[in-house]
């Protein structure tokens, strides 16, 4: 009965997938079961910008200028360095309208910039009228906070009302169950859209959000913690909690310079231990931009999610080979992932992550989203890597930077100090206990690999890798021994990794540690031989000799995140072709 009833559930689930749904999917399945996994562990941090709050009438930076330029306590439309609609209308009547109106205007100053100017022009007018009866310290305490009120009437003139929010944003409502149950949400925002949606919406404990303006503050709620690196004004003055706002040139700039310390220095953390999706941000945020790349420097290997908003109308989605330089600029400079969406596909993704499609209560499994990418044509949600190399290669260096993923250690116990012996050299006694030892480890770590779903899998080390340390002649009895205790019927499938180096440059390594009894020959012929062991489809090799550890890893992240196609190579058939005789080796090892 109950499994009839999840079986009619599975099914009206699949019947709310429309096309449009199935194509989103199958272009970015890769992100969203990586996002999945991280929402389930609470390590996915959401960051917005301006692009979530205008449709609500938030203005964004230039039009809120404009509207503090325009206010009557500001009058300041002269500080704003345009010209005047006399001088547009004459070069209008003499040229082409579009490439004039293009030239004149210009791309105009920069926003924080424009902002300073307005802040000293009200200043300076607000000064004159109160430094005769107060002390100046008093002056620009009374003049910041008119300042802030000013910006507080701008920011809310034409805003949606609080209880209307959801009725009328695109895919808000899809994201809350997110932020709800995520440590963090940050916001670039001075707004309160977040924390007004959160307090409309039940059930909650208490407001049922926490607001931060400074990350080093240890919040008190473990999930719903809503962070404004730029401050936060809400609608009512009586909830702020903060006394700078960054909204000015001068602020930029001491936030810029604070940049390798204070707050800013915990949200670079943030960054670089968590898996971030900007949605609603430009890339033009010279402070965002300069933390991510600090953050791609500290943590090469994890890398973030950026939605670039394509709605078709204000910016239409780029062509395809716009779009891969696009993704492969961003990728490489950022670690950023780009996402070209529009408001449905930005929904449709907040409902997948969030394992949730119509109704937050009604939750997609693990299984019910691998059938529901089936259904769009995706051929497998559970990616497996494996990482292999020669001694010295790298190989646990690179599993450990990509953590963000889900990752397996290259045994699962302490390992054994016959293990520190050239294999060459093993008696037959060292050779059958290090033998049973590794096929115990591999065959935990296929289960656990088999266990797993949905994900995106790195693994130290790969089934195969035994056959190398093996005489070519006895490739075939070690690969039937593997099979046996590993698991008769499946060795998990993965993509393989090779990491190939100068053999000169392995021994070097293999000599400062325990594995110093490995020479440049041996490890030679060693890399030679696994170069024949997986000689097979479903293996990338990565040539490491002429790239520092950055670019290294920047290669492997490449195939893992951006590769087109996932191709598994089918470790099962391959030990079976081994142990069969079908993989001969008897040129290697000679003297």
């Amino acid at each position: 009965m109950y499994e009839a009833k999840c079986s009619f559930l599975m099914r009206e689930k699949m019947s709310q997938l429309t096309n449009d749904d199935k194509k989103v999917l199958k272009e970015h399945y890769r992100p969203i079961v990586h996002m999945r996994r991280q929402f389930e562990a609470g390590k996915l941090v959401l960051v917005f910008g301006t692009g979530l709050t205008q449709p609500l009438g938030i203005p964004g930076w230039n039009k809120l200028n404009d509207m503090i330029a325009s206010d009557s306590r500001v009058l300041g439309c002269g500080m704003l360095g345009r010209p005047t609609a006399e001088k547009i209308h004459e070069f209008l009547d003499t040229a082409g309208k579009k490439r004039i109106r293009t030239q004149i205007l210009g791309p105009g100053p920069e926003e924080t910039f424009t902002t300073q100017k307005l802040y000293e022009h009200f200043k300076r007018k607000q000064s004159k009228k109160l430094v005769e009866r107060h002390t100046p310290i008093f002056v620009d305490a009374k003049v910041y906070y008119e300042w802030k009120t000013i910006v507080r009437d701008q920011l809310y003139k034409r805003a949606t009302k609080e209880t209307a929010i959801l009725g009328k944003h695109a895919y808000l409502r899809d994201f809350l169950p997110i932020i709800q149950n995520t440590p963090l949400t940050i916001t670039f925002n001075l707004d309160d859209v977040i924390e007004a949606t959160l307090y409309h919406t039940g059930p909650r404990e208490g407001r049922g959000y926490e607001t931060v303006t400074d990350i080093r503050v240890l919040p008190r709620r473990k999930s719903a913690v809503i962070y404004h690196p730029n401050g936060y004004i809400p609608r009512e003055s009586m909830e702020e909690n903060t006394q700078e706002i960054v909204l000015s040139e001068s602020e930029f700039a001491n936030r810029m310079a604070e940049l390798s310390s204070g707050q800013y220095s915990s949200l670079l953390h943030t960054l670089s231990r968590n898996t971030c999706l900007f949605i609603g941000l430009s890339l033009r945020d010279g402070i965002l931009k300069n933390l991510l790349k600090q953050s791609a420097m500290i943590a090469p290997g994890n890398y973030h999610y950026y939605v670039d908003y394509c709605d078709g109308r204000s910016k239409p989605r780029p062509c395809a080979e716009d779009y891969k330089s696009i993704r492969a600029s961003n990728f490489d400079t950022y670690n950023l992932i780009t996402l070209c969406m529009n408001d449905a596909q930005i929904s449709l993704l907040g409902k997948m992550i969030r394992c949730g499609f119509e109704e937050p209560e009604r939750m997609w499994t693990h299984d019910e989203f691998g059938h529901a990418a089936e259904a769009a044509g995706v051929a497998d949600t559970d990616l497996s890597y494996y990482i292999v190399g020669a001694i010295g290669a790298g190989k646990s260096t690179c599993v450990s930077f990509l953590r963000s993923l889900t990752t397996f250690d290259e045994w699962f116990e302490r390992r054994k100090s016959v293990l520190a012996k050239n294999w060459t050299k093993l008696s037959p006694e060292e050779r059958k206990e290090a033998d049973d030892w590794i096929a115990g480890q591999f065959k935990q770590k296929n289960l656990e690999l088999l266990d797993k779903k949905c994900c995106i899998s790195i693994s130290d080390r790969c089934p195969l890798d035994p056959i190398s340390f093996t005489d070519p002649k006895e490739w075939s009895e070690k690969a039937k021994s593997l099979l046996q205790k590993i698991d008769p019927e499946r060795v998990k499938s993965g993509h393989v990794i090779f990491l190939w180096h100068d053999p000169a440059l392995l021994a070097l390594r293999a000599a400062r540690t325990e594995k110093r009894d490995y020479d440049e020959e041996s490890l030679k012929q060693l890399q030679d031989s696994m170069q024949k062991a997986y000689d097979m489809r479903g293996v990338t090799r990565v040539d490491c000799r002429f790239l520092s550890f950055y670019e290294v890893m920047k290669s492997v992240c490449r195939i893992i995140h951006m590769s087109d196609e996932y191709e598994p190579a089918d470790i099962h058939a391959r030990l079976e072709d081994i142990r069969k005789g079908e993989v001969v080796a008897n040129d290697l090892f000679q003297s």
